[in-house]
Formats: structure tokens, C-alpha cells, sequence
């Protein structure tokens, strides 16, 4: 028998970051910490052995800038 450990991560879009998300100790912190542990926990019910979650932290992500590339002929096409 072994264990593994797994570090993931989870990009939440339908909920605001707040800056008491940084305190661990914050009942913020520990209200969505409980949600998304529930939720992950949820998920793994169905797989055999023992599954532990363990949310560490929150932080700020901001959302990534899309680059797009556009020639003249492209521009004319839309006008």
C-alpha cells in the first residue's frame, strides 16, 4: 500500500475574490474553504480508498489576456 499526494489547482469563476481570503484564520476563509472542500469531496465519493482535500490557500488571479492577430485583409473583410 502507498499514498499519493496530489496538488491542485482551481481556477473559481463564478465567485469575487476578497482580501479575507488571505487570512486562514478569517471566517471567510474558512466558510468557502468548507464549500469547496464539500464540493471537491463530492466528487471523489465514488472512488474506492480513502480521499483526503485540503484547501491551503486563496489568492487573486487575473484573468488571461487573449492576443489575437489581425492583417489588413481581415480588417477589410469586417468593413
Amino acid at each position: 500500500m502507498f499514498s499519493v499526494r496530489i496538488r491542485v489547482t482551481i481556477n473559481v469563476t463564478s465567485l469575487s475574490y476578497s482580501a479575507e481570503l488571505v487570512d486562514e484564520s478569517s471566517p471567510e476563509f474558512a466558510t468557502l474553504a468548507r464549500r469547496i472542500k464539500d464540493a471537491v469531496e463530492a466528487e471523489y465519493f465514488t472512488v474506492a480508498g480513502q480521499q483526503t482535500v485540503n484547501v491551503l490557500q486563496f489568492r487573486s488571479v487575473r484573468p488571461a489576456k487573449i492576443k489575437t492577430q489581425t492583417s489588413p485583409t481581415s480588417l477589410a473583410r469586417m468593413g
